[in-house]
């Protein structure tokens, strides 16, 4: 599972943000995670099949540009 060993720890996105919130229902479980990207006010819903778990690493291999045209997210 993608959030595997993260729950509960600082995360963060190597490159690319910081996570906010993780997004999803109790009956499907995490489905996104709204990312504050870096040097911008901009968050953003990324699902989660984009990223990848690297011992404990997250990654997403998505350009800035890329990110940056996700949905918005408003809290």
């Amino acid at each position: 599972e993608i959030l595997s060993g993260l729950v509960g720890s600082e995360m963060c996105i190597r490159d690319s943000g910081d996570i906010e919130e993780v997004i999803g229902t109790a009956e499907a479980g995490p489905t996104a995670l709204v990312i504050d990207l870096e040097n911008s006010d901009l968050d953003v819903i990324v699902p989660l099949e984009r990223f990848q778990n690297t011992n404990g690493v997250l990654t997403v291999n998505m350009t800035p540009e890329e990110l940056a045209a996700l949905p918005a997210y408003d809290d």
